[in-house]
């Protein structure tokens, strides 16, 4: 086999580092504050530092965004959707239980720019006129003012067109998590007296249950396909159309009529955006238009991989389709994270095409998909630029690995070929393995993802580094790590193209800064820079600038003094008028200005020696196991000892218990295997295994184990967040009794 890299390092954007620079100026040791950090782009030529904050295009608001997008995209492929051809109830075989299947359509229909916009101008006036002219009577008021638009609906591709025709008429939207239950929809409803909800058909049901405790709502917009007729009748007390009617009504309304749109400013509100969060009642983060323009000028770099700068060539991607798009993002996250919905205005106006799925029908082993009759999403979109989350990639990578495990000499040569894109790596050459290992060994992965990838991001919750190096030479693609909140608009940093190291971020993003505050606590402080054990300033990680959102929205007439107070900690403005947010996230700075999370305040568990344990540190190492499909590190405060529960994978955990030596292993059902005192020892065994691989010390290693029959879902037990993230809280109580059994 060859030695050189399939993706060279001269294929890649050169930036030499230090891609971050600290303003030692801006040094405050006496209070505990560091230096701020900020890109190396934002250092001017005498010296000082500036950042950010327009477009040099000059829009001020997501509306002139999506127009300006439009205007240069015309005729070129903007969002593609594919069509629903029959929803199947498939049972499952050992349960009787039926699940929904999905038969699509194998291809993508598409809308160009000019469609596109038509779409939702079409929407805007026939939502306004159907809603008594609701953006008219709204648009003298002040924006924290007007009226609001509920947005109830999972990702798809009406969703970013009724946001957009809702804002071009000068309505803040509300997005909701589509998992957040009753009682948080109604919550945010009512907070942000909402007059209207656009809400898909899976969702109906939901609203039509507490439709009698939203006092404000008088306008209903239906979105999507197979509305249940019974339910929709149901809405006795308020007005309904669909989108669809909507856009028929308001064609008709603008024909032959200039765009017509409302330009908010960069201060108005945008988006009242609804974390789903472990405890209480949920926090509406709102955003303001500057801050999405704010995020625009901060991913400009990061996009600069698959979509040229104004003046460069056009990058095109080889498809054997014609019909696709040079480049494509594949649109797949909850849309009321901001993650998704930045990521897509990004695109939008950068001309990158947005094509929409699901993680659940995102790859053929999807488990929303019809097989064998329908392709995942991916296979047919054939991506070139993915943002997923470690959870997604970490099933991903689940998958492929399971094919690999069958045969030794696939394992063999699968490892093998890893082993040449580490050497790649570490030797500068660029990323993946040869050439001809990598045709060989990875174009059958490369194929779940469509096999045109140039460049994949990854943000939410921490990618191990192991898991990181691996996916990135399989894929024969840069994969780097992005960070940030709701609260930061998810994208305040993000690795370098040029930066090669793994379970790092990046430097600042080009419209913000950061630094670090000393939190003595956890023993994380700025002075670390001078230990010699360290060698890097560490503390709670600041963000501050345009990206910083407006804090947590209150009901005016009745203000939540809990809310008030999280707002006064969360939120600060300096001397110099920076606005600032407090993350709770411990991180470290290396001597290139980049950035790595190490830590969280509320992730600590402090040993009866006074050791403190990083408890996501851990469930990251062990989620690199082949039986672990997630975990939980705990510990009980007083206890001796951490204690971990994992849900296992039942194929990956069947092959332990035959190893083992389980009779029958194969027919026992994964509640049995979790049971059985052989399984459990195995477990155990290989967990302290990799632990020691990992040189983990000895307090950190899982003292006890449980294994979980059940499996955490966002909806059927609600133990993680939309965002798959742990929901520690409400585990801890579903396994109280096994916590007391454990600790005894």
């Amino acid at each position: 086999m060859g030695v050189s890299a399939s993706l060279p390092v001269e294929d890649m954007p050169q930036s030499p580092p230090p891609w971050g620079l600290f303003d030692e100026k801006t040094n405050n040791k006496p209070e505990g504050y560091g230096p701020i950090l900020y890109h190396a782009q934002n250092r001017k030529a005498d010296g000082t530092f500036a950042i950010k904050k327009t477009l040099p295009t000059g829009e001020k608001s997501v509306v002139e965004v999506f127009v300006s997008g439009c205007k240069r995209g015309g005729k070129d492929k903007c969002a593609g959707y594919r069509k629903l051809i029959k929803t199947h109830m498939v049972a499952d075989t050992p349960g009787g239980k039926e699940f929904e299947k999905l038969e699509l359509e194998n291809k993508y229909t598409w809308l160009t720019y000019d469609e596109y916009k038509h779409k939702v101008f079409s929407f805007a006036a026939g939502f306004d006129e159907f809603c008594d002219k609701i953006g008219q009577r709204n648009q003298s008021k002040k924006s924290f003012d007007r009226s609001k638009v509920v947005i109830y609906a999972e990702t798809q591709i009406d969703w970013l067109a009724c946001a957009l025709g809702s804002l071009s008429r000068g309505l803040p939207i509300v997005t909701i998590y589509a998992t957040l239950g009753e009682d948080g929809a109604q919550f945010a409803m009512n907070q942000t007296k909402a007059e209207v909800v656009i809400c898909d058909a899976k969702l109906l049901k939901v609203l039509v249950n507490i439709v009698d405790k939203l006092p404000s709502l008088k306008y209903v917009v239906t979105m999507g396909d197979n509305m249940d007729e019974k339910l929709l009748a149901k809405l006795k007390k308020v007005k309904v159309i669909s989108v669809t009617e909507c856009m028929g009504l308001g064609a008709e309304i603008i024909k032959g009529k200039p765009d017509d749109y409302f330009k908010p400013g960069p201060d108005d509100l945008a988006v009242i955006m609804y974390t789903s969060g472990t405890t209480g009642a949920p926090k509406g983060v709102q955003m303001s238009h500057g801050n999405f323009v704010a995020c625009i000028v901060s991913a400009s770099r990061t996009l600069s991989i698959v979509q040229p700068k104004e003046g460069e060539k056009k990058k095109k991607s080889k498809s054997k389709n014609p019909d696709l798009p040079d480049n494509v993002f594949m649109a797949c996250l909850p849309m009321a994270h901001i993650m998704e919905l930045a990521t897509e205005v990004v695109c939008v106006h950068g001309g990158v095409a947005l094509a929409y799925g699901s993680p659940h029908t995102l790859t053929p082993s999807g488990v929303k998909l019809k097989v064998p009759e329908s392709m995942g999403d991916a296979q047919l979109a054939q991506p070139t630029l993915m943002v997923l989350p470690p959870a997604v990639l970490e099933k991903v990578y689940s998958k492929i690995m399971e094919g690999v495990n069958e045969k030794a000499l696939i394992k063999w040569l699968f490892n093998y070929a890893l082993e040449q894109g580490e050497r790649s790596i570490k030797s500068g050459e660029g990323i993946g393995a040869s050439k001809i290992a990598n045709a060989i060994v990875f174009s059958k992965p490369q194929q779940l993802l469509g096999g045109r990838v140039k460049a994949m991001a990854s943000g939410s919750a921490p990618l191990a580094a192991d898991l990181h190096r691996a996916l990135q030479t399989i894929f024969c693609c840069p994969i780097r790590i992005g960070y940030g909140l709701t609260e930061t608009m998810a994208i305040a940093v993000v690795g370098e193209w040029a930066d090669y190291d793994f379970g790092v971020c990046g430097p600042p993003t080009e419209s913000c800064m950061l630094r670090l505050h000393d939190w003595p606590d956890g023993n994380y402080l700025n002075s670390d820079v001078f230990n010699k054990k360290i060698g890097m300033p560490r503390g709670e990680i600041l963000i501050g600038g345009p990206l910083v959102t407006l804090g947590y929205y209150q009901d005016p007439a009745n203000p939540d003094p809990e809310l008030d107070k999280k707002n006064k900690e969360d939120f600060f403005t300096d001397g110099n008028g920076v606005r600032w947010f407090r993350t709770g996230d411990i991180g470290q700075i290396n001597r290139n200005g980049v950035v790595q999370i190490i830590d969280r305040k509320k992730d600590l568990w402090k040993g009866p020696q006074g050791e403190y344990v990083a408890l996501s540190k851990i469930e990251n190492i062990l989620k690199l196991l082949q039986f672990v499909d997630n975990c939980m590190m705990y510990g009980k405060t007083g206890g001796a000892f951490p204690v971990a529960f994992i849900v296992p994978n039942e194929k990956a955990l069947k092959a332990v218990a035959e190893e083992a030596g389980v009779t029958g292993a194969a027919g026992k059902s994964l509640a049995d295997l979790c049971k059985d005192d052989k399984v459990n020892k195995a477990v155990k065994d290989l967990v302290n295994a990799h632990c020691k691989g990992a040189k983990m010390v000895a307090f950190e290693y899982p003292q006890k184990i449980h294994l979980c029959e059940d499996v955490w879902t966002p909806d059927t037990n609600e133990l993680l967040t939309a965002q798959l993230k742990l929901k520690r809280p409400q585990i801890v109580t579903f396994y109280k009794d096994t916590i007391d059994k454990m600790y005894a």
